[in-house]
C-alpha cells in the first residue's frame, strides 16, 4: 500500500508544478498578442482552475486503478466545447 504522504505529494505536484509547466510551455508557444486575446475571453483564471481540476481527476483515476476512465475527461471537454448550430 502506498503511504498517504505519496498521495498528498502527488496531488501537490500535479496541481502546482503542472500549472507552472503548462504556463511555461504555453509562454514558449503562443505570442503575447495571442495571450492577451485569450485573456479577454471568458472568466480570468478559469483555464488554470479547470486544468488543476482535470489533472487532479486524472490522478485520482490512476490511483484507483482506472486509467481508462481518463477518457471521461476528454469526452466531457469535447461535449462542453461543442457548439450546436
Amino acid at each position: 500500500m502506498i503511504p498517504l504522504i505519496v498521495y498528498i505529494a502527488s496531488y501537490m505536484v500535479s496541481a502546482v508544478a503542472g500549472s507552472a509547466f503548462v504556463e511555461f510551455w504555453l509562454g514558449k508557444v503562443i505570442t503575447k498578442e495571442q495571450r492577451d486575446a485569450l485573456k479577454n475571453e471568458g472568466v480570468e483564471g478559469a483555464g488554470k482552475i479547470i486544468g488543476i481540476l482535470e489533472r487532479t481527476l486524472a490522478l485520482t483515476f490512476l490511483f484507483i486503478g482506472r486509467p481508462d476512465a481518463i477518457a471521461i475527461i476528454f469526452a466531457a471537454k469535447s461535449i462542453i466545447r461543442f457548439e450546436s448550430a
